[in-house]
């Protein structure tokens, strides 16, 4: 699952790269040196991180909570179903979702301004933070993904890598390199339903529990209770 996290990440940079680019592209940056020019971006994006790791922690706990373990293949195959169903254009899933948690979004707008006036470290780290709590579709798909893994551990693990893939783009991006030309982001956004569909179908698969190694393992063994005379 791992790789599903990072490959699921590394789609997500390139989706915001259009979508929260001027974000990434606005953000506070210390200029001193070189030196804090790269800790800020750092910063910046390790906040993101810790944001996604949170939620990876609070899917693990509900998890928990409601024995999740019991139910995990049921998840997995509810988890891939919904994903295909965010893929289905007319549906406009992911807009829906995102006009859902736009409330959240405006109740930050006001610190977000404040903290974008402020040129030091500790502002621009919880800057990440809070954009990686922002209403996001492949935030969404990440979610679905971490819901699946089962257990508090896979599931923050898996948003932690999902965090990790979002930043080579991202980074590309706020450092003004010329590798993401409009014709290479253009493309690797057509990809992101493609993946986004294989995730799904192995979500499906997982839950299947067909003892495929890897692909479908044996998620849950059945019980078997002697008696003794």
């Amino acid at each position: 699952m791992i790789w599903v996290a990072l490959g699921i990440g590394l789609m997500s940079s390139f989706h915001c790269v259009g979508m929260c680019g001027p974000i990434a592209l606005a953000m506070p940056v210390i200029r001193t040196n070189t030196f804090s020019i790269i800790t800020s971006r750092l910063l910046y994006h390790t906040g993101r991180i810790l944001s996604y790791i949170a939620i990876g922690l609070l899917l693990g706990l509900l998890g928990n909570v409601v024995l999740l373990g019991r139910f995990q293949q049921t998840i997995s195959i509810i988890s891939g179903i919904f994903l295909l169903l965010f893929i289905i254009p007319y549906l406009q899933l992911e807009q829906k979702l995102s006009r859902l948690g736009s409330s959240f979004f405006n109740k930050i707008k006001k610190p977000a301004k404040y903290l974008f006036t402020q040129k030091n470290y500790g502002a621009i780290l919880i800057l990440g933070m809070l954009n990686g709590f922002m209403p996001c579709g492949m935030v969404y798909v990440a979610v679905a993904g971490a819901l699946a893994a089962g257990g508090l551990i896979n599931s923050v693990y898996f948003m932690l890598f999902f965090g990790l893939g979002t930043i080579p783009a991202l980074y590309a991006l706020t450092a003004g390199t010329h590798l993401l030309s409009l014709p290479i982001r253009k493309r690797m956004r057509q990809l992101i339903p493609v993946w986004v569909g294989i995730v799904a179908l192995l979500l499906i698969l997982r839950g299947l529990n067909l003892g495929i190694p890897y692909l479908s393992p044996q998620l849950s063994k059945p019980t078997t209770s002697t008696h003794c005379h």
